[in-house]
C-alpha cells in the first residue's frame, strides 16, 4: 500500500508540488492575517491611551441602547459643576467627532477608508502637546497632528481643507501637536479646534462629550471621584 501511495504522488509531481505551495500560502496568509490584526490593534490602543495622558479623570453621560450603555453628549453646564466640586484643579470640556478629513493640496482626502479622521476641541494643559505654533483659538484656525503634517508637506502658517459634516472648509494651520509623547499615529488623523468652533461645526450645539479634570495635588483620584460622582447624581 505504501508503495502504490508512493508511487502516485511521483506519478503526479505537478500536483503534490501545487497542493503542497497551496498549503504553505494558506498558513502564511492566515498566520500573517493575525500577526497584522494584533500589530493594527496594539497600535490603536497606544494612540487612544496616549488621548488620555496627563487627565485624571473623564466625565461623560451615559444612554442606554440596545442593552449596552454607550456615552451621549451632556450639557456644557456640567463643565461649571465640576469645576465647583472640591478638589478639582482644572475642568475642560470636550467634544469630538469621528469625521473630520484633511484635504491635501491636490484634492484628495487624507486617510480614511478605516482608520479614523478625528476632529477634537483643544485641551489646555492635558494630552494635547503642540511641537510647533500656538493652540487654535478663532472659527478660522486649525491644528494638524504632527504626524499628518510631517507626511504630507504642511508646516504653521500653511492654509487646509477640512471636510466636516457639509462641504470642505478652508482653514489656517496654527499649531502641530501630539499626545503625550506620540506625535505619530499611523493612519489616523487628528484636526483640532477651538471648543466654540469644534461644538458648531461637529453640530454639538451647546453639548460636550465630556469634561477632562485634573485633580489638585492633595486629593487622590479616587477620592474625588467619589465627590463627584456625589455632586453630579447618577447619569455621569
Amino acid at each position: 500500500m505504501w508503495k502504490a501511495t508512493i508511487r502516485g504522488l511521483f506519478a503526479r509531481k505537478v500536483r503534490l508540488v501545487l497542493t503542497a505551495l497551496a498549503i504553505l500560502l494558506g498558513v502564511a496568509f492566515v498566520s500573517a492575517t493575525y500577526v497584522l490584526t494584533d500589530s493594527v490593534k496594539r497600535s490603536f490602543n497606544e494612540v487612544f491611551a496616549q488621548t488620555l495622558a496627563g487627565i485624571d479623570l473623564r466625565v461623560a453621560g451615559e444612554s442606554e441602547l440596545g442593552g449596552s450603555t454607550s456615552a451621549g453628549r451632556i450639557s456644557e453646564s456640567v463643565t461649571d459643576q465640576v469645576a465647583a466640586v472640591p478638589g478639582v484643579r482644572t475642568a475642560q470640556g470636550f467634544v469630538q467627532t469621528s469625521l473630520a478629513q484633511f484635504v491635501d493640496r491636490d484634492g484628495n482626502a487624507i486617510g480614511g477608508g478605516g482608520p479614523p479622521t478625528f476632529g477634537i476641541s483643544w485641551i489646555d494643559d492635558g494630552p494635547l502637546r503642540l511641537t510647533a505654533g500656538h493652540a487654535p483659538s478663532g472659527p478660522d484656525q486649525v491644528a494638524m497632528d504632527a504626524g499628518t503634517a510631517k507626511k504630507h508637506g504642511y508646516r504653521v502658517g500653511d492654509r487646509v481643507r477640512v471636510l466636516l459634516s457639509g462641504a470642505a472648509k478652508e482653514y489656517e494651520i496654527v499649531g502641530l501637536f501630539g499626545f503625550g509623547g506620540t506625535t505619530d499615529f499611523g493612519a489616523v488623523t487628528f484636526a483640532a479646534f477651538d471648543l466654540a468652533t469644534a461644538q458648531r461645526e461637529f453640530d454639538a450645539g451647546d453639548s460636550i462629550d465630556a469634561v477632562y479634570v485634573q485633580r489638585d495635588p492633595d486629593v487622590t483620584t479616587r477620592e474625588l471621584q467619589a465627590r463627584l460622582e456625589q455632586a453630579l447624581g447618577p447619569g455621569y
